[in-house]
């Protein structure tokens, strides 16, 4: 997101920074039924990135992807802080969304697969 906040909206105004946040945040979690994500309020995962809008840049490419974005100060996963003064901070908070949808695999189905795409 550190292109789409810096390039698209800082440098070429394409649309207003509110908006960028919203699509970035609380619109996926709307549109994934993520419950109890995308916005600040009691009772919410809080999942926080303070960025300085000045300055946030991708500086990745496909030759360097490696390199880290600027402009990102804190990041903060389920409450706590992963990400601080330019390093990561050992903590190890996230985890894995589903959807509504999202069902585990029965052990039986996933051998059927196999076999199947044997016999194929």
């Amino acid at each position: 997101m550190p292109r789409f906040l810096g390039q698209y909206v800082r440098d070429q105004h394409l649309l207003p920074l509110e908006t960028a946040i919203r699509k970035i945040t609380s619109l996926p979690a709307q549109r994934e039924h993520l419950s109890s994500r995308g916005l600040l309020a009691p009772g919410y995962f809080a999942d926080l990135v303070m960025f300085d809008p000045a300055t946030i840049a991708d500086n990745g490419n496909y030759t360097t992807s490696p390199q880290l974005s600027t402009g990102i100060e804190l990041t903060v996963l389920n409450g706590q802080i992963e990400f601080e003064n330019g390093k990561l901070t050992g903590v190890t908070a996230g985890r894995a969304l589903r959807g509504r949808g999202w069902q585990p695999a029965s052990p039986a189905a996933g051998t059927a697969r196999r076999l199947t795409s044997y016999i194929l």
